[in-house]
């Protein structure tokens, strides 16, 4: 990708920039972000966010909802939640970075008892899509991820999200409360 091994070189505003001169040269003007933004107020962080750490880079920001999105791109980048869950529904590859502060981290390390974050990975408790958790989750790791997921067919996740799908909707509501009761009792 370019001048993508020498990121590690680079401050963060030259890396932010490196990253998007990487993407350009290999996806040209075909790539883009999409941002799914539920309403004003999220648009408003959203915005100030991209201003201050990421003004180089282009996202076409949308009032709509993220299902929508999802079902419109070739790979999504996300954090972990029930749109990992719904992303997996309407089998799409994806990759998950989270970040939360050290503390919380440190709790989280203690507290939960399951080896992954994203629904998909726990439900099939197998790594199904990639995690970048806390300082894994870097620019570097996102962009050769989502790369990596751009430029694959994505056949063996996509065919375990049909399965998943398939076993989530016989007695949904049955095995929903056995998932949570099994991860409570761990």
């Amino acid at each position: 990708y370019g001048d993508h091994r020498d990121l590690h070189l680079c401050d963060r505003r030259q890396r932010q920039m490196c990253i998007r001169d990487s993407i350009n040269a290999e996806y040209g003007p075909d790539l883009g972000f999409v941002v799914a933004l539920v309403n004003q107020k999220r648009r408003e962080q959203f915005e100030q966010a991209w201003k201050e750490l990421a003004p180089e880079l282009d996202f076409k920001l949308v009032d709509d909802t993220a299902r929508n999105v999802i079902t419109a791109s070739d790979a999504v980048m996300l954090a972990s939640g029930t749109v990992a869950l719904e992303c997996m529904l309407l089998k799409r590859p994806m990759v998950v970075g989270y970040r939360v502060n050290a503390f919380t981290a440190f709790l989280a390390k203690r507290l939960l008892k399951t080896k992954y974050v994203s629904l998909p990975n726990i439900l099939a408790d197998d790594e199904l899509v990639k995690e970048y958790l806390q300082d894994e989750c870097t620019p570097d790791n996102l962009f050769t991820e989502v790369s990596r997921l751009l430029e694959s067919d994505n056949k063996p996740m996509l065919d375990k999200f049909t399965e998943m799908h398939h076993w989530i909707r016989k007695d949904a509501d049955q095995q929903a409360a056995n998932a949570v009761l099994k991860l409570i009792e761990k």
